[in-house]
């Protein structure tokens, strides 16, 4: 509810219920909401019904349309839950739209309809963190939708830190592991480099033998939390992100705040995210996948020009200036 003291209007952030295997979307607002300053009474909700199957799904909307706020904001995922709330004071964040590609055609038409169509058109405002998902949403939905682009923040909890680099064996990380993280064609780009690849993920058995046949000494550490990737980020000597497929591609941010090189895919939006600070590859290429990382290896001076543009380019990532852009879209909502 509005009010008249320092605070102008109730926000409520619906998210998603957690699933151990999908990575957190929410922590992105998590880092936003205190910084909302004293305009907006921020609640984040979390829905108690799984995103899976019909009924649990109807249930979810009818679960948001009763915890409503000044301004609704469906967090991203559960894109049906605005399907409950009211049109004129909903924000939605799409994060991508790589869903629909692993979807098979009759699961497809519902996604498309029930996570994209329907709850866009019902938004009043919708937000993307780059500009290729912006592309890639109104290619989908039309451009007749109010459609802004808003990146996702960095967590304060990357920072640089000085770490002498291993020339002649260095540590890469790579984090997801997931078809578009492009695992495989990084380890094949990898063979008979001396490193250690250390992956953040659910690694399949199929790509565990795969590094262990290309004999790569890798380290497989599972799901982790945000700290303990911070961890691993301080010890690593580059980080490897040659994805296919991202709605925005975190990693090249914190690798950043962090003060390592990357090796990143130069289409979009991972290339619309690096800017300056990061070794371009064609993520489809082995060969080009290889030669990035060879040079950043063996060139000091280059990684030390990527390492000083990426401490540039993350200052666009600021927690601080995202909770300003979403206080900016929030500010709308109440005043219209």
């Amino acid at each position: 509810m509005v009010t008249s003291g320092t605070v102008t209007a109730s926000v409520v952030l619906f998210a998603r219920r957690p699933r151990p295997d999908a990575t957190s979307i929410e922590h992105v607002f998590d880092v936003v909401a205190p910084r909302l300053g004293s305009r907006f009474d921020v609640t984040t909700i979390t829905s108690p019904y799984v995103n899976r199957g019909l009924v649990p799904r109807a249930r979810s909307v009818l679960w948001a349309r009763g915890h409503q706020g000044d301004v609704n904001h469906v967090l991203g995922d559960t894109n049906f839950f605005d399907l409950g709330l009211d049109p004129g004071r909903t924000v939605l964040t799409v994060h991508d739209c790589e869903f629909l590609e692993r979807a098979g055609a009759a699961k497809r038409f519902v996604y498309e309809w029930m996570w994209l169509r329907l709850p866009v058109r019902r938004a009043k405002i919708v937000t993307v963190p780059s500009i290729a998902t912006r592309d890639e949403l109104v290619r989908y939905v039309g451009s007749s939708h109010d459609v802004r682009v808003i990146p996702n923040p960095v967590d304060p909890i990357f920072t640089p830190v000085v770490r002498p680099f291993d020339e002649h064996r260095p540590v890469l990380l790579q984090v997801g592991a997931r078809s578009n993280k492009n695992l495989e064609r990084t380890a094949e780009a990898l063979r008979a480099i001396p490193c250690t690849l250390v992956v953040v993920g659910l690694m399949t058995d199929e790509q565990r033998s795969l590094l262990r046949s290309l004999q790569i000494d890798f380290v497989d550490t599972g799901p982790l939390s945000t700290a303990q990737i911070a961890e691993r980020y301080r010890d690593c000597d580059v980080v490897l992100f040659a994805s296919t497929k991202e709605g925005f591609g975190l990693p090249i941010v914190e690798a950043q705040a962090s003060g390592r090189p990357v090796v990143t895919s130069e289409i979009a939006p991972m290339s619309e995210v690096a800017g300056e600070g990061a070794c371009l590859v064609d993520p489809f290429d082995v060969a080009s996948i290889r030669a990035g990382v060879q040079k950043v290896i063996g060139d000091a001076a280059f990684r030390a020009s990527l390492v000083a543009a990426g401490a540039r380019n993350v200052e666009r990532f600021r927690a601080q200036a995202v909770a300003d852009a979403y206080g900016a879209v929030y500010d709308e909502i109440v005043s219209r």
